[in-house]
């Protein structure tokens, strides 16, 4: 086996334990129940918004120092941070425990960049398409083990706590496993290799190198958003991200709630995860094998699919069904996951292999800014209810695609006009001539 093919290997089974929670699908309820007993007001309000402000706090240093550390210790930290807060799930019951928790999965969502840049550092560039699908699938693939692990434990009749205790053993292995990865000699922007480095530099020291790190990152920066392609995906993406990592954040809380109203039982988060996770999985696969002319449908297709999500979303907090709850959720997560995979490989189109990951960490950054917009205002100040919210969320998505579609009306008339005007002038140099 190639060398670059049994790193791709080391990485994905990292990649697969890491993801493997089985109490996930199922932590609103064990927070709910006992041992904890903490009300659903205290879940949603004081609890929950807790991870979502850490994770915007530390996702840019993490970025940063993942470069900078070259990778393998960010990883190792991303283990860590998930051993400790089961460590506390398990053993504390305080509601300041329990918030501590949070910040611990803020930080730990934040050290996931570490597992999809490590990769690159590794590899030849013109591997990167392929160890970005492995990768992906890695996550995929311990995303729906995760889920079909939970639901059959619950089904067997096992405690949630057990579920805790799996997860916290699961996160003990993945940091023995982060531990063993091969060190990373170079990185993309602090420490990149003497080839790839100016000949004309003379900062060779350690202050060199950070100087050289943030003018590549500056000029990157620079060089990707000045284009308008780019700046059109990743604000679309930025905004869709935002309301797509809020439901993720706050489904549960809804099942809850729709499950208390309707009085049926709650007995399938695990399998409609995995559901999720393989829908996901298929619909990013359809539409990236898509091919169309994007630069003419490209805002149609982001203008239907937002107003197709907001649909969903409307649907899914107006239901009283549990069944058609958890099939909107399903929807929404294939919907979401196909459409922003056209943004992405669009963006990747258009900019260097080498800025992919800084060009996505600030499109997830800014998603993360307006998700904390949107916990702060609707979840604790105004602290709406869970289906009130989800349907903001569905209005929400029906103006984005309502901006996007009038954004594609306008660019057809003016590459119609523009289309008229070259053959009237065609037509004057005719007859000119």
């Amino acid at each position: 086996m190639e060398e670059w093919r049994k790193l791709a290997l080391l990485l994905c089974v990292y990649g697969v334990l890491k993801e493997l929670r089985p109490l996930e699908p199922y932590i609103t309820r064990f927070f709910n129940e006992p041992p904890m007993n903490f009300s659903m007001e205290q879940i949603n309000v004081e609890i929950y918004p807790i991870s979502v402000y850490s994770n915007l706090l530390t996702l840019i240093l993490i970025f940063l120092v993942t470069d900078l550390l070259r990778y393998k210790p960010i990883i190792i930290l991303n283990s860590f941070a998930g051993i400790a807060l089961y460590i506390i799930l398990i053993v504390c019951r305080s509601e300041l425990a329990i918030q501590f928790v949070e910040v611990l999965y803020g930080l730990y969502l934040s050290c996931e960049v570490a597992y999809y840049t490590y990769i690159y550092a590794k590899v030849d560039p013109s591997h990167y398409q392929e160890v970005t699908g492995y990768t992906r699938a890695a996550y995929l693939t311990g995303r729906a083990l995760s889920g079909i692990t939970s639901q059959i434990l619950i089904a067997c009749g096992l405690h949630l706590m057990t579920l805790a205790h799996i997860t916290l053993g699961v996160l003990i292995i993945s940091s023995l496993w982060a531990i063993s990865l091969p060190s990373v000699a170079n990185s993309i922007y602090f420490h990149r290799s003497t080839d790839l480095q100016s000949p004309n530099s003379d900062d060779n020291g350690y202050s060199g190198k950070i100087k050289a790190g943030f003018k590549l990152l500056y000029n990157d920066f620079i060089e990707a958003f000045s284009q308008v392609d780019i700046r059109k995906y990743v604000f679309w993406w930025a905004l869709c991200n935002g309301g797509y990592l809020q439901v993720l954040q706050f489904v549960q809380v809804l099942w809850e709630e729709t499950s208390a109203n309707s009085k049926e039982e709650l007995v399938y988060n695990g399998g409609v995860e995995a559901v999720c996770t393989f829908m996901g999985a298929l619909g990013a696969f359809s539409f990236g094998r898509w091919r169309a002319d994007w630069d003419l449908y490209g805002e149609l297709v982001l203008s239907l699919g937002a107003l197709s999500l907001g649909g969903v979303l409307i649907l899914m907090a107006f239901t009283k069904s549990m069944v058609i709850a958890y099939i909107t959720y399903i929807a929404f997560s294939a919907l979401y996951n196909a459409v922003v995979t056209i943004a992405k490989s669009q963006i990747a189109c258009h900019i260097k292999s080498d800025s992919t990951g800084l060009i996505f960490g600030i499109t997830v950054f800014l998603a993360l800014i307006l998700q904390t917009l949107i916990t702060l205002i609707l979840v604790q100040y105004l602290q709406f209810s869970a289906k009130l919210q989800f349907s903001l969320y569905g209005y929400y998505y029906v103006l984005i695609g309502i901006i996007f579609g009038v954004k594609w009306i306008y660019s057809c008339f003016t590459r119609l006009r523009e289309e008229r005007r070259t053959e009237r002038n065609d037509e004057k140099n005719e007859e000119i001539n």
